[in-house]
């Protein structure tokens, strides 16, 4: 750089037409862009300008403005290398322009200009040491000559610089150029080469290839049908990209009629408000402003559309109405128990061309045209639950045709459909892809049609539902062990014709996990030891009401890793099977629940072997089961984890069966049931809820030596009582019930049928201030009158209260 800076020193020396000259030689290669754009070389002009154009090159590209930043930049930092900190400052004019003459010096060294020279105030205009104008026009052309000279020096020792760089760049480029021919040329010859070595196998891949176009004719239809479906595809990316700009272009323009409700809430939350709210609560959102019906239209409110609160008065029409509006956004529709609609419904419904999910179980009036609509229309439909309608075998040859998709499928209830449905499914090759299958009380499924349909669509099967079929036997469940692989689950509740040899054919799902079955007497265990030895992974077993049900079956499941055990309503099951459960590596370490109600072969010594070996459980369910006593009970008290305890019926136990159960602490306890328990007194509930403190769900019902004493001990421990059943619990007063009411705030289903020494206070000052009550039973005929129980409904109106002299049904469920 300092050879260039001296070359360019003669050439600034003579007169001004010398370096007019000079500056004309220099610019025969380059070319400058202007000085407020970015600085670039170009070699593309290289004609030589005219000397007009030369001398009026500084004025024109304002070089007197870049000399005065960069000097004074250079006089502010004042740096050790001034050469090498021009040329970086230059090279920074480059990059960003000329802006401000102070552009390149620091913020914390620029002077500050806010203030004026005094020579430049106004209040004193006469003073005779300010220079005139005169004088500064001489400074400042003086000065801007001295800065002309000096920027156009460095400036030609940066042209030679770069020029000689770009010598030396096209010296490389040579070079490159050289070495990359003689590459090319040996790679064309080495091509050449091989080329002329394989010229017959590239005839024989020639042949290929015609033979390949050959068959991608075949190709021509499937392409087509492809081409139609990108096309459907575009058509509805477009259709919900319309969809969204509109909701937007909503959420810009605002409501016209601002109510509180839209000033207060965002759209988000007003939109997720709504999302509580059924199908008729939005149509009445939707009448009150335009505000309000431009938030219950949101497609999102509409994605999951539940007709079945309202399922008595939808109709065609109904269905119509709301296809209309948001039928492009509906992808779960429920219709359940939808009596009214018929197949002009399902034509509806078939516009919906993105479902996914339909529920039209107990549909009765719907037939296989309409479900042949849904089918042809909407492609992408998943979930598919028919039951209890009126379909026939037609309804099983559309899904067999038009059911790509579909992977939940219910037919359960369906009684019109028989063996050639099956047969049609059977012959029918695009239901592939089903995961989950109920067939439970279709009788008119023989064993042959069963077959017919598992070998079909059994593939990919995960969830198999076949209750209350008599025609399931050892045949089907072959069947299902030789094609059904995948299967997990397993439920043939109700089947009385299944066998020993029957489960023994379900060796071959080695990925079965759940297994049910129920009122068979024909089963004692050996198909269980069978079944077992491949299917390693069951964890969930239910085998109720088999009343042949042995010891040995078990034995068996001890070796298994079971979580659920369900063996409820066996009578013969004896205490050898129990211990030899619980003893096994399984059940120690994994079972959670355990159902032995009405086992009445079962003794204490069975019992007790529960509580002493099963670590892990959290449900223990015991219901009339006369082999329960208090020993049994002490046993229980390793029972750290467990949370639900039903021994309603075992009227053995006494107050120290609870005294054993409440002396150690159980944090994780929340529902008791003590119903029919009439040994069960004061004593044992102060006992339990010594170290209970978590109780949820409380069931006394018919303990009659329960007084008023245990029960305010009881909520004054538990205040997160929700559910208490205090039937027949006769000694129980009003001070009881308020106590239930000031104490428990969460409070949702108390049942007081059957207490006589109850009054009409407890609903207009007990009971009429407790918020979250959802359900009370009351006695009629007693000490509370009608027009008591009316005033607290008309108060209370989510409150559903049962006021009768006959007791409550179970469907009421207080516990």
């Amino acid at each position: 750089m300092r050879q260039q800076g001296k070359a360019l020193v003669p050439a600034l020396a003579g007169d001004p037409s010398t370096q007019v000259v000079a500056l004309q030689q220099q610019r025969i290669q380059y070319q400058l862009t202007p000085l407020d754009a970015t600085w670039t070389l170009s070699p593309a002009n290289r004609s030589i300008t005219t000397r007009e154009n030369a001398a009026s090159y500084p004025k024109d590209k304002e070089l007197h403005k870049i000399y005065q930043c960069l000097l004074a930049a250079l006089a502010t930092e004042q740096p050790e290398n001034p050469r090498a900190y021009l040329l970086q400052k230059i090279k920074e004019l480059q990059g960003t322009g000329l802006s401000h003459w102070a552009q390149l010096i620091p913020e914390h060294l620029r002077p500050d200009l806010t203030g004026r020279p005094y020579w430049l105030v106004p209040e004193d205009p006469w003073d005779e040491d300010k220079p005139s104008p005169e004088m500064f026009i001489k400074a400042y052309t003086y000065n801007n000559r001295r800065l002309q000279k000096l920027g156009i020096k460095h400036w030609l020792e940066f042209v030679n610089c770069m020029k000689q760089e770009r010598v030396h760049m096209l010296r490389n480029i040579v070079i490159a150029n050289q070495h990359r021919k003689l590459k090319v040329y040996s790679a064309v010859i080495k091509l050449w080469r091989q080329w002329a070595t394989d010229s017959i196998e590239r005839r024989q891949q020639a042949y290929d290839v015609l033979r390949d176009r050959t068959r991608l004719r075949r190709l021509k239809p499937a392409l087509m049908a492809w081409k139609s479906f990108v096309a459907d595809e575009k058509a509805t990316r477009a259709l919900f990209e319309q969809l969204s700009e509109k909701a937007k272009a909503d959420r810009e323009a605002g409501p016209t009629d601002v109510d509180r409700f839209t000033r207060v809430l965002s759209l988000e939350l007003r939109i997720y408000i709504f999302s509580f709210l059924g199908i008729k609560e939005l149509c009445r959102c939707a009448q009150v402003s335009r505000a309000w019906r431009d938030v219950s239209e949101t497609p999102e409110l509409w994605e999951f559309t539940d007709f079945s609160p309202v399922a008595t008065r939808v109709n065609d029409d109904a269905v119509s109405h709301v296809v209309d509006r948001h039928g492009s956004v509906m992808t779960h529709i429920k219709l359940l128990a939808c009596q009214r609609m018929s197949n002009v419904g399902c034509r509806e419904v078939a516009r919906c061309s993105n479902l996914q999910d339909l529920n039209l179980s107990n549909c009765r009036r719907i037939r296989d045209d309409g479900v042949k609509h849904i089918l042809m229309n909407c492609k992408s439909l998943i979930f598919l639950n028919l039951a209890g309608s009126k379909i026939t075998d037609l309804t099983l040859r559309y899904l067999a045709v038009y059911a790509v998709e579909l992977s939940y499928l219910s037919i359960a209830g369906c009684s019109d459909v028989t063996d050639a449905g099956a047969v049609a499914m059977h012959e029918g090759t695009n239901c592939k892809k089903l995961q989950w299958l109920d067939l439970s009380h279709c009788r008119n499924l023989s064993t042959q049609g069963l077959q017919h349909l598992f070998s079909a669509c059994g593939r990919n099967l995960v969830s198999l539902m076949i209750n209350e079929l008599p025609a399931v036997r050892a045949g089907v469940l072959e069947t299902i062990g030789n094609t059904c692989l995948q299967l997990q689950h397993v439920s043939m509740l109700g089947c009385k014709n299944v066998t020993d040899k029957a489960i023994r054919c379900l060796a071959g799902c080695e990925k079965l996990m759940r297994l049910q079955l129920s009122k068979n007497d024909k089963i004692n265990g050996i198909g269980i030891r069978g079944l077992i030895r491949t299917s390693k992974s069951l964890t969930h077993v239910t085998l109720t009401r088999c009343s042949m049900l042995a010891a040995e079956a078990l034995s068996c499941l001890a070796t298994c890793n079971i979580v659920y055990l369900d063996v409820s309503h066996c009578p013969s099951l004896p205490d050898a099977g129990i211990r030899a459960f619980v003893e096994g590596p399984g059940p120690s370490r994994f079972l959670q629940s355990l159902h032995l109600s009405h086992c009445t072969s079962l003794t204490e010594s069975g019992f007790m072997q529960i509580g002493l070996r099963l670590k892990c459980l959290t449900h223990l369910y015991l219901r009339y089961c006369e082999g329960v006593t208090d020993n049994c009970f002490d046993s229980m008290t390793s029972l750290n984890r467990l949370e639900l305890l039903d021994v309603t019926g075992c009227v053995a136990i006494t107050d120290d069966a609870l005294l054993s159960l409440g002396s150690v602490l159980r944090p994780t306890l929340r529902s008791v049931y003590l119903a029919e328990c009439s040994n069960i007194s004061d004593v044992g509930i102060a006992g339990l809820v010594r170290h209970c403190n978590g109780l949820v769900s409380l069931d006394l019902h018919g303990c009659v030596l329960v007084t008023e004493e245990a029960i305010i001990q009881l909520v004054l421990k538990n205040k997160f009582l929700s559910r208490l059943n205090l039937q027949f619990c006769a000694a129980v007063t009003d001070k009881a019930v308020h106590c239930i009411a000031s104490s428990c705030s969460s409070l949702a289903r108390l049942n007081l049928f059957g207490l006589p020494l109850l009054t009409s206070v407890i609903l207009d000052k007990s009971l009429r201030a407790s918020q979250s009550l959802t359900t009370l039973a009351l006695s009629s005929g007693l000490g509370i009158p009608l027009e008591y129980v009316n005033r607290f409904k008309r108060v209370q109106r989510g409150c559903k209260v049962h006021f009768d002299h006959l007791p409550p049904p179970t469907t009421m469920r207080f516990t």
